[in-house]
């Protein structure tokens, strides 16, 4: 799910040059893989980097369906990242 996010992201023109922070974000996935919901939990100090991640993992859905032993319809993720212009497309 994480490498399926990164490939989507692209770094924000509009931050600051060599912005670097680690975002953090609790998503809420259907049993197809649906993103349902999404939830900054940690900002990486930049609001364009954050909406940048944001995007990147509403981009990415669908996700892989939850594992079947998993159990309930949603699932809780919590993702965090390492964000800067290195990393990025």
């Amino acid at each position: 799910m994480r490498a399926k996010v990164l490939a989507a992201l692209v770094y924000p023109a509009e931050a600051s040059r060599g912005a670097l922070g680690n975002p953090a974000f609790d998503v809420l996935i259907d049993r197809t893989g649906m993103l349902r919901a999404l939830r900054l939990t940690a900002t990486s100090g930049s609001v364009a980097v954050d909406r940048a991640v944001a995007l990147a993992i509403q981009n990415a859905a669908p996700f892989e369906p939850p594992p079947s032993e998993i159990p309930g319809n949603f699932v809780p993720i919590h993702l965090q990242f390492r964000v800067g212009p290195q990393d990025l497309n």
